[in-house]
């Protein structure tokens, strides 16, 4: 017997131990919350680590999982969860499957629900031409929502639902990473199998890679850049330059400006969609440098100078020494100088076999030169390059961008535009042309509409829909509705008009009305015919009159008789 208690004592603590804390009578919804949450190449994001930002996997694919799970702190009563759905939407094309599992009961505490869910998107914005601020993607981060959705309730025919969202988008910084990932298929697409062998995948540079920048060394389409010793670089050549000039080539000019004579930058960092569609604008595919190092921020082009004091800048020699002052003094470890080009190009990295490079590995294309060190020329005391902490009071900067992080006005001039130089998309702000009619040029940030918009939305009181299509939204409209049907105002026509007198109609003596176009006039009433013009037969009288007068009038050439109708 004792047996028996000690077993039914263990059956009903087994029982208790497995039954949820929910109310199965009644009570508040439960609580849910997402506790892991990733998308494509972007980090796992948790509770405690709430970011959302992305890459995709592929130009067209993107996998994202999910996990919720109910939260620590329940109500006292709550309906315990009876099943459950998820939703996933994404901008760009984006259409997902997805696939899901629970750990335990839906209606369990401790039950988490995982999804995994797969899309396939539309391919990158391949415009080619145009002028900034064009990005790729349409100039918009890719978005995704992913919806939790549960079900409760006692009432299987009643139950209720709780929802809840988390919501990925690119910042400025994965926008950017994402056209890396984009532009790879360019590689296949545009190139021999053994070009692509030789070059490599398009590297895509970690977050850490890029920082905010003012736009001396960017000529990108985003207020971020790679690699900012490219300032170090430029200094490093420029003063090479000058040595070079005044002490090797005995260039009075230069020597008059002391050394403090700098290179014209005309390129630095540049993003892959600018790269790509910018650049090389109207030139074939298969002629873009799909590798060049000016995408990672380890290139400069900088004009050509007179080095020699000779004939301007017209020789060879110019160029020629421009180069070699980058190789010996800089630690570039590849330069070009064609004659018919108006810069000298110069590099510190390789791309796989790119000129110059040494690099075999596709995910190391930006590897150092193992060859060359950097030999900087001694600076002179009036450009030492010093470091302080910008006005923002967040950036340590050189001493000679101060300007750009001081509280300023944004390029628009809108007074409601300000801040830090340095935080200012200068791009956001820029006075540009839509493909409206250019006098509806205006500032980007102005937020206005300059869409080709193909009908109009607006409804009258009637519910009729505006008439008016293809319009500029900038540009704005009058509304035209269709007139508003009545019946024919004649006993015996029912046709719908805009009018009731429509099919009215003023006889031709201006006495009276009659109705000479309703499609249901029965025949003999109110014809044109019965309102004609007549004429008297008589040369001598020629009178008129209508048909629909009462009599005819008397003839004036014979007073004692009527008019007789020719």
């Amino acid at each position: 017997m004792n047996g028996i208690r000690i077993f039914l004592i263990f059956v009903v603590f087994v029982f208790f131990s497995v039954v949820p804390v929910f109310s199965s009578t009644g009570g508040s919804a439960p609580k849910l919350e997402f506790t892991k949450w990733q998308a494509g190449q972007g980090q796992e994001y948790t509770v405690s680590n709430p970011p959302h930002t992305f890459i995709t996997d592929t130009e067209t694919t993107c996998e994202i999982t999910a996990t919720v799970a109910y939260t620590s702190n329940q109500p006292s009563s709550v309906y315990p969860l009876t099943g459950y759905t998820w939703q996933v939407t994404g901008s760009h094309g984006y259409t997902f499957t997805t696939q899901t599992e629970a750990s335990g009961p839906v209606g369990q505490t401790g039950t988490t629900f995982k999804l995994t869910a797969t899309g396939t998107g539309d391919k990158h914005n391949s415009s080619s031409g145009g002028h900034r601020p064009m990005r790729g993607r349409d100039e918009k981060p890719i978005k995704f929502t992913v919806k939790f959705i549960g079900e409760y309730g006692t009432d299987p025919n009643n139950q209720q639902e709780i929802s809840i969202p988390v919501d990925f988008e690119q910042d400025k910084k994965d926008q950017i990473r994402q056209e890396y990932l984009d532009v790879r298929r360019l590689h296949e697409e545009h190139r021999s199998a053994k070009d692509n062998n030789t070059y490599g995948d398009l590297r895509v540079p970690s977050r850490g890679e890029l920082g905010k920048s003012g736009q001396r060394f960017n000529d990108g389409h985003y207020s971020y850049l790679i690699n900012k010793n490219l300032e170090n670089k430029i200094l490093h050549w420029w003063q090479a330059c000058d040595k070079v000039a005044y002490e090797d080539l005995n260039n009075d000019d230069l020597k008059n400006d002391k050394g403090n004579k700098e290179l014209r930058l005309t390129d630095g960092y540049r993003n892959p969609h600018h790269h790509v569609y910018h650049v090389y604008a109207g030139e074939p595919m298969s002629e873009i440098k799909y590798w060049s190092l000016h995408q990672f921020g380890l290139a400069l082009d900088v004009g050509a100078m007179d080095m020699d004091g000779k004939n301007g800048i017209t020789t060879a020699v110019d160029r020629y020494e421009m180069a070699e002052a980058a190789k010996d003094h800089a630690g570039a470890n590849w330069t070009k100088h064609n004659y018919s080009d108006g810069h000298v190009h110069a590099q510190w990295g390789a791309v796989r076999n790119a000129p110059g490079g040494t690099s075999t590995s596709s995910q190391r294309s930006t590897q150092t030169s193992t060859t060359n060190t950097e030999n900087p020329v001694t600076t002179p005391p009036e450009t030492v390059l010093t470091t302080v902490t910008g006005a923002c009071g967040v950036h340590t900067i050189a001493s000679s961008e101060s300007g750009d992080h001081v509280w300023g006005t944004a390029p628009c001039g809108d007074d409601t535009h300000v801040g830090y130089l340095c935080q200012i998309a200068a791009s956001d702000h820029e006075w540009v042309y839509e493909s409206c009619p250019s006098s509806h040029a205006h500032y980007e940030c102005d937020g206005s509409d300059h869409s080709l918009q193909a009908i109009c939305p607006s409804t009258d009181s009637n519910g009729n829909s505006c008439t008016v299509t293809s319009f500029y939204a900038c540009a704005g409209h009058s509304h035209s509705y269709p007139p508003l049907l009545v019946e024919c105002g004649h006993s015996s026509c029912s046709e719908l008009v805009s009018s009731r007198t429509l099919h009215r109609a003023t006889c031709g003596s201006g006495s009276h009305t009659y109705w000479p176009g309703c499609p249901n006039n029965p025949s003999g009433w109110d014809q044109d015919s019965a309102h004609a013009l007549k004429t008297c037969g008589r040369s001598a009288c020629r009178q008129t009159w209508r048909s629909c007068q009462s009599s005819r009038p008397m003839c004036l050439a014979n007073s004692r008789k009527k008019c007789v109708a020719r």
